[in-house]
């Protein structure tokens, strides 16, 4: 929730909308008797719910204004888009951001909702279309101050995918170029949650396909290293002991004995 107000415009829309708001508010009584808001009343009682951060009344209050007639501008439509995003009504979100750009293709406001519509792509799993907007966001924009975060949910479009690769260049990117940002704490906890990963991938295969090689692991170290290319210390040594009792447990497909045979070899090493 932080990262998103970093980057919305909230308080240039509200300072434009909240002298409206008081223009407004001596012709209209609150509405106690349950009667529907007009659409001036919508619009008034949103910019409140806004500025209180009551995401989920603001999304619907100024939809109602809006299409009430009131209010259809750019940043009405900015701060509903926003309250949305922040209620978590993503897909409602990302629809309106296409309404936004057919109607406001010109506006400086668009690359804003570029980035919002990408991040929420992702958020709703449909990651290659968060990608592409996300990559063209970031080539577009060098300079903006969403850039990074911008780098960081593309990254996690990476990440989601299984392509670890590109997700840790990418995280690897915003951490050595980015120190000061705050996406570098996260990216730097996820090439944590990569490396250690890829550890335990590269261990596990190699103790699925290689069961009887890992038999004789303690006096033919050098040729399995230099077959595989992989080298293996004490750590690795004692997480191959962790995969060994958790094989024994829920079953990966080696052999019982060899198990055994290989548990009795990594004891002795």
């Amino acid at each position: 929730m932080a990262e998103l107000r970093r980057f919305s415009l909230k308080r240039l829309v509200l300072c434009a909308f909240l002298s409206v708001a008081v223009g407004l508010s001596a012709s209209y009584a609150q509405n106690s008797d349950g009667k529907v808001l007009s659409a001036s009343e919508s619009l008034l009682k949103g910019l409140e719910a806004y500025r209180n951060e009551d995401w989920a009344r603001a999304s619907l209050l100024l939809r109602d204004a809006v299409n009430g007639g009131l209010g259809d501008d750019e940043s009405t439509w900015y701060m509903m888009i926003m309250s949305q995003a922040y209620a978590g009504y993503h897909e409602a979100a990302v629809s309106d951001c296409d309404r936004f750009e057919a109607r406001f293709p010109d506006s400086p406001t668009g690359e804003s909702l570029r980035y919002q519509k990408g991040r929420l792509l992702h958020l709703l799993g449909r990651n290659t279309e968060a990608t592409a907007m996300l990559s063209d966001f970031c080539v577009r924009n060098p300079e903006s101050p969403m850039y990074v975060s911008a780098l960081f949910w593309l990254a996690e479009c990476f990440f989601d995918e299984c392509d670890y690769a590109s997700a840790q260049s990418i995280y690897s990117m915003i951490v050595t170029g980015h120190p000061e940002d705050s996406k570098s704490s996260d990216s730097a906890a996820r090439l944590d949650e990569i490396g250690r990963s890829e550890r335990e991938r590269k261990l596990l295969y190699l103790l699925k396909l290689t069961g009887e090689e890992y038999l004789s692991l303690k006096e033919d170290y050098e040729r399995l290293s230099r077959e595989k290319s992989v080298s293996l210390d004490s750590s690795d040594i004692e997480f191959i002991r962790e995969l060994v009792s958790a094989a024994s447990e829920s079953g990966l497909g080696i052999d019982e004995s060899k198990l055994k045979r290989l548990n009795k070899k990594l004891g002795a090493h």
